[in-house]
Formats: C-alpha cells, sequence, structure tokens
C-alpha cells in the first residue's frame, strides 16, 4: 500500500514501475522511503507476505498478477455500442453526438478485463470509479463518463438483446454530490453579485442576462441583437441541442469577453459572499425566475439549449424564432432591472 501511494497508481502497476522509480530517486529515496519498511506484496503463487523493499527480488518486484488475465470481449463491447448508436439513431433521427463518442473512448480503458457487457456487476462500476479517481479525474468527470456508460446498458436492455440485464450503474451512486444539487441563485444573490466589484463583468452579465453556461458565455459570439452559441476552433457547446441562436439585451450588444473560466472563477469566488454560489446557480436561478413569471416552458427549454422533450419537436420545424424567445426572456430582464433599482 506503501508503494503504491508514493507511485501514485495501483498495486499491480506500483510493482512494474518500481524498479525504475526507485532507480531515478537516487540520493532522494532515503527521504521518501524507509528502505526497511514493510509492505505486502503478492509473490506469484499468490501468497501474500511482508518484506522489506530493499530486498526485493527482481521476480517479485516485476510479477503482474493481471499478466495472464483474459483482455476486455472487444466485439462484445464494440456490438453493445453498435446497438447504443443504432437505438440513438431510431429514436433521436440523428447520430450520437462526439461528445458521447469522446466519452466512451475515456471509458474503454477502465474497463475490466475479460468481463463482457451482460457479466458487469456493481463492484466492476466501483472498480472502474476508483481507478478513474486514482488517475486524478474530478467527481464530475467521473459522474459523466458513469452515466455515459450506463446509457449502454440501457440499451441493451431495450434493444431485447438482454432483456434481463440490470443495469449495473443504477446500483452504485456514482453522481456527485455537486452535480446533484448546484445552488439556485435568490434574488439575494442576485443583488449582491450585481452590485458587487464585478458588477460590470460582461462574463458575469451574459450568464446572469441570458442564462447559459460559462463556457457558451466565453465563446459565444454577438452578431446584431442575438447571441450565437456554435463550435468554434478548440471549443464546442455540450450538445448538439446547445447549438442555438437566442436574443440579448440591448446594453450587452457590445459586450466583449476576455478572460477564461478559471480567470473568472477566481474573480466570482472573492466577490461572492456565499460560498455555495457558483456561477452556474444563475443558469438555475434563470429558470427559477422563468417559472415565478409564467413564461412558456418549451421557449425557455429553448432559450437554455436543453432538449426538447419530444423528438417530433426536434424533428420537426427549426425550433423557437428569436422574436418567440425575446417575448418570454424579455419578462426575465424586466425582473432583473427591477432587482438593480432596488439595490
Amino acid at each position: 500500500m506503501k508503494l503504491s501511494k508514493c507511485l501514485g497508481t495501483n498495486k499491480a502497476q506500483a510493482q512494474r514501475d518500481w524498479p525504475a522509480a526507485y532507480a531515478s530517486l537516487g540520493a532522494e529515496r532515503t527521504r521518501r522511503y524507509d528502505p526497511m519498511e514493510l509492505i505486502k506484496i503478492v509473490t506469484p503463487d499468490g501468497d501474500e507476505m511482508r518484506r522489506a523493499m530493499d530486498i526485493f527480488p527482481a521476480s517479485e518486484l516485476t510479477y503482474d498478477p493481471l499478466a495472464n488475465a483474459e483482455q476486455p470481449t472487444a466485439d462484445a463491447w464494440e456490438q453493445a455500442l453498435e446497438i447504443t448508436r443504432r437505438r440513438a439513431l431510431r429514436r433521436q433521427h440523428k447520430q450520437l453526438s462526439s461528445s458521447w463518442e469522446a466519452q466512451i473512448r475515456m471509458v474503454r480503458p477502465y474497463l475490466p478485463r475479460g468481463v463482457s457487457p451482460e457479466k458487469m456487476q456493481p463492484q466492476h462500476i466501483r472498480q472502474m470509479m476508483l481507478a478513474m479517481e486514482g488517475d486524478g479525474q474530478s467527481d464530475s468527470t467521473i459522474s459523466t463518463r458513469m452515466a455515459t456508460l450506463s446509457g449502454v446498458f440501457t440499451s441493451l436492455i431495450k434493444s431485447g438483446l438482454h432483456p434481463d440485464l440490470l443495469n449495473p450503474c443504477s446500483r452504485v451512486d456514482y453522481v456527485s454530490r455537486v452535480q446533484r444539487s448546484h445552488l439556485t441563485a435568490t434574488e439575494d444573490h442576485y443583488r449582491q453579485m450585481l452590485s458587487s466589484d464585478i458588477k460590470n463583468d460582461p462574463l458575469l452579465l451574459r450568464i446572469v442576462f441570458l442564462g447559459v453556461r460559462v463556457g457558451e458565455a466565453i465563446h459565444g459570439r454577438v452578431e446584431g441583437d442575438t447571441f450565437v452559441i456554435e463550435p468554434i476552433d478548440g471549443w464546442s457547446p455540450k450538445n448538439k441541442s446547445s447549438i442555438r441562436t437566442i436574443p440579448i439585451p440591448a446594453f450587452l450588444r457590445n459586450s466583449i469577453v476576455d478572460c477564461n473560466a478559471d480567470a473568472f472563477g477566481n474573480v466570482f469566488r472573492k466577490a461572492r459572499e456565499d460560498e455555495q454560489l457558483v456561477p452556474h446557480s444563475f443558469r438555475h436561478g434563470f429558470v427559477q425566475l422563468a417559472r415565478q413569471l409564467h413564461c412558456n416552458p418549451l421557449v425557455i427549454e429553448a432559450v437554455l439549449g436543453h432538449r426538447l422533450p419530444t423528438a417530433m419537436m426536434e424533428v420537426y420545424g427549426s425550433g423557437y424564432a428569436v422574436g418567440t424567445m425575446r417575448e418570454e426572456m424579455q419578462k426575465i430582464w424586466q425582473r432583473l432591472d427591477k432587482m438593480l433599482v432596488k439595490t
């Protein structure tokens, strides 16, 4: 365990990497390791023992208990992914997004060896999550990737190929607390931030008045009286539904954003009074204001870039007109203006 922690990886990988790492430490090794510290190892015969690090035989240091394990059933997984793609095309009349394909590419290296999709168990999902965590992936990243994998199992069940399969992801708590509950901005939050040192920051104002995500506020562009969110070099919206054109208030039509998300996050944290408040809170607040003002919920969904509730609404027509969106958004803008007057 000590060896694994020092090398920042799992036990088997640590045993493989240790000789080279140990040699490279040189004079510093006495500071990092206690040469006589006893740690647990697994011998080629499967026995566990505790040995001093300096007297490891080379065969023990290089032994990988997983070396002879069967490789993942690649064909079975590829079939499962293809079923998922075909199901999405049949139900949504469009291909799965490039972001879905990217998430799957990142998940595949963590699939357990020799375990086909129908044999996956909750403990396998848990092992994958721990491995991702060990590689430094954030809770939200792990949650997104597990949700993507969960969709593959759902497709296997719904396709009839494995109707009796129990989705192993549904039996593991993989959603991070941050994803479960973003704080919704209240009127007090709006007043506090819109009277703070960053009250004139165009990035904050775009987030507040348009209900957009931080990345969209940074990379979207103003065209006349509209705000266009579409893929550009080095960045793309969250999904296809997020590609949209929405109205923008007159006072933001000349706004220019010249900072990145990290820089904005730093100034935002310094300006806020509530430590739970995050930029995304104002996206939730935008929805809350829309409910209070009885805005058309489907129009607001389109403004936010959410997928519309039925396939028919996405197949027929070309979405809501900018003028229709403006009518609903003006109700929210007027409420925000009243908040500023009271500040």
